[in-house]
């Protein structure tokens, strides 16, 4: 392990006998400083200089002399240094005297746009929107250290983790309890998934290697290997245990909010991503004395399961269901209760897993079929929610077998038209020509998956029909609202696209509602001290995608756009 000496800037290494030491914990900008700036006395002349600089002067100040950060104490030029930090990064976190979170997009100077103004108290929801929240890595650096203090991008003390666990535990989802006594072996595989569900990583594979240590997981790191990390690491997790929740995933969590009946789709045990694991937020596992027993079950423990390569092998209570046998499933939303009971009864075979929602009387259950070719089950998806079944129901139809279940989902294998026609891409151009090159964009609502290309252009990926709104600042404080309403999508495209050039938008805005308000002509908005941007907005359909540009206007076309 390196540690950074804050005293004379320079990075020592320790085997054993590691001393005190303090952990930053952040988001990457561009321009940071590498192990390699250090080596070669480049560090001053980046601009992540400063940030370091920053966490050195407040380890002196809290009495620490080494300081551990990510940028500058791994040599990133060696694949197995790289894999060996990732593995023990928890540990490191959890082993720190005291962590830093360094809120670069949080100035001291705009801290009362966090509190509400008659209370005093920070809000929720203007915390969700710092990137700090959003990020993968920041999840682990959240839960692991003993000690955590939020700053501000000029290290102004916000408070204390502690202080502060219950807008976490609003934004994040995790018990603010769990804070002060709890133990991630408490929380079920799939409440901890599901922690992770909304977060962005910059590396696909980044998804699965953020969540080792929230496992107690390690292994090796291969980049290049895409969903097949967050595949790998569900199956290191069921070397390890044998909670089921592993299994109680859905798509729910993807904008599929249409929960009438669906077409089967065949699929894996295993989930694609975290984000399967949205709406799994709530989900305990059933204790040994209170699971659903068989018919034909003694009262010997859970059986152990295991991967082979024909499957998950692995012994359930199992109901072979078919359509009038008169069983009654609840499909769920993961964090609340019952939304509405459904007499939907598919003719398979019915799989209960020992874990439950809030009801202490209901288990979830999955469908499968069985390939008899494959001499193995399938997983079906009917419907877009999970499903629970009463134990007393269990109890009376369910025999306990050991089967054979595919593993690895087969979802992302199916052609993106038939798997997802609800979807719709969004792609907006780069802004290249000045003065629009300085306006940077901020986000987007409501919040869906996003990319950001090579070139500057934004890729959005929405099922949402009630209308996107993004928004883009430059330095001086102007503000661009890009809004796209529903209609936008049913009539021609540029109809529904529109324009507003305003000055002092703050990031916690809460921009849901900009697009009716657009429509009934009640959007507020201040004009810029700096006069009007004519700008045209070029908006057009293509086999795709939807695509918008923004450039200048000129004289001629000026009345062609759809500004305001």
């Amino acid at each position: 392990m390196r540690l950074l000496n804050v005293h004379e800037l320079v990075i020592n290494e320790y085997q054993q006998d590691i001393p005190p030491y303090a952990i930053l914990s952040h988001t990457w900008s561009d321009d940071e400083v590498s192990f390699v700036d250090f080596v070669e006395g480049k560090a001053p002349s980046r601009k992540g200089y400063y940030k370091i600089l920053g966490c050195c002067k407040q380890a002196i100040y809290d009495g620490l002399e080494y300081v551990w950060i990510d940028t500058c104490c791994i040599d990133k030029r060696s694949s197995a240094e790289l894999s060996e930090a990732v593995n023990s990064m928890f540990n490191w976190y959890r082993d720190s005297t005291v962590c830093y979170a360094h809120l670069e997009d949080v100035p001291s100077r705009k801290m009362g746009e966090y509190r509400n103004s008659s209370t005093g108290y920070y809000c929720s929801s203007s915390f969700k929107h710092i990137r700090w929240i959003t990020r993968g890595w920041t999840l682990q650096e959240l839960i692991a250290p003993s000690v955590l203090v939020f700053f501000t991008s000029d290290w102004i003390s916000i408070g204390s983790r502690d202080e502060l666990k219950h807008v976490i535990a609003e934004i994040t989802h995790i018990d603010p309890d769990f804070f002060l006594y709890g133990r991630l072996s408490d929380f079920s595989i799939a409440r901890r998934m599901s922690w992770a569900s909304h977060r962005q990583t910059s590396r696909i594979e980044d998804q699965a290697y953020c969540l080792l240590g929230l496992f107690g997981i390690t292994m090796p790191l291969v980049y290049g290997e895409g969903k097949r990390a967050f595949v790998r690491l569900q199956e290191e997790i069921i070397k390890e245990s044998n909670d089921q929740s592993i299994f109680a995933w859905c798509p729910n969590g993807l904008g599929y909010q249409n929960s009438s009946f669906v077409d089967p789709i065949q699929c894996g045990l295993l989930a694609p991503s975290p984000l399967y694991f949205a709406t799994s937020g709530s989900i305990v596992r059933c204790g040994n004395s209170n699971r659903v027993r068989c018919i034909n079950e003694d009262d010997e423990d859970e059986s152990p399961y295991t991967i082979t390569n024909r499957g998950i092998q692995i012994s359930l209570p199992i109901i072979e269901h078919r359509f009038g046998d008169g069983l009654s499933f609840t499909f769920l939303q993961g964090k609340g209760p019952y939304i509405y009971p459904s007499m939907f009864e598919p003719s398979h075979t019915v799989a209960v897993l020992n874990c439950r929602f809030t009801n202490p009387r209901s288990q979830i259950v999955i469908f499968l079929r069985e390939d008899k070719r494959e001499q193995r089950y399938v997983r079906m998806l009917h419907k877009f929610e999970l499903t629970e079944l009463p134990q007393i129901e269990i109890r009376r139809v369910a025999m306990k077998k050991q089967i054979f279940i595919r593993a690895r989902n087969a979802l992302d294998t199916i052609p993106l038209w038939l798997r997802s026609k609800s979807e719709r891409i969004v792609i907006i151009e780069a802004l290249t020509s000045y003065p629009l090159s300085t306006f940077q964009f901020i986000k987007v609502e409501p919040e869906i998956r996003w990319q950001r290309q090579g070139t500057g252009a934004l890729f959005l990926y929405t099922h949402n029909l009630n209308g996107v709104v993004l928004l883009f600042r430059n330095p001086v404080g102007e503000a661009l609202l890009l809004l796209i309403d529903p209609s936008a999508y049913s009539f021609p495209f540029n109809n529904g696209v529109h324009l507003v050039h305003s000055f002092g938008i703050p990031d916690n805005t809460d921009l849901s509602q900009c697009w009716q308000e657009y429509d009934r002509g009640t959007l507020k908005y201040k004009k810029s001290p700096n006069g009007p941007l004519s700008i045209r907005l070029i908006a057009r359909q293509a086999a795709h995608a939807y695509i918008i540009r923004l450039e200048l206007a000129t004289e001629l076309d000026v009345s062609d756009t759809t500004m305001k």
